[in-house]
């Protein structure tokens, strides 16, 4: 995490805090703030990440579809399988309709989150 914490700090050093060049840093740091059990400071970095991308790029961006999996990710992890639901669909849709190789992890993503939650019926679709 030091890493990742130095490399947006560097970043942020050379350009203006909107912009969606620091998304992947931000999606990276939270990550490993996750790792160490940081959940609140990864959503927190995630979201900052997703609104960078959503401001900069068009909704059915690869980019866009990526920070709303990590998202999720995160969501499922504390248990708010809705919001994690939601962006997991949000992901596979833009993936799906662009013939994107990371379709996969969001419907995988999907599958899990079903099963976390209770779902095995949906999830063995």
């Amino acid at each position: 995490a030091v890493f990742h914490a130095r490399a947006l700090a560097l970043r942020e050093a050379k350009v203006d805090a909107s912009d969606p060049a620091l998304a992947a840093t931000l999606i990276n740091l939270a990550a490993c703030r996750e790792a160490d059990g940081g959940y609140k400071e990864g959503e927190a970095l995630k979201t900052r990440a997703l609104a960078m991308y959503e401001a900069a790029l068009p909704a059915e961006h690869h980019l866009v579809a990526l920070a709303r999996n990590a998202l999720g990710e995160t969501y499922r992890a504390t248990g708010n399988f809705d919001r994690a639901q939601e962006l997991f669909e949000s992901a596979s849709s833009v993936w799906l309709a662009n013939g994107h190789p990371c379709a996969a992890a969001a419907l995988s993503n999907l599958a899990q989150l079903k099963l976390q939650d209770g779902r095995s019926d949906e999830a063995l679709l």
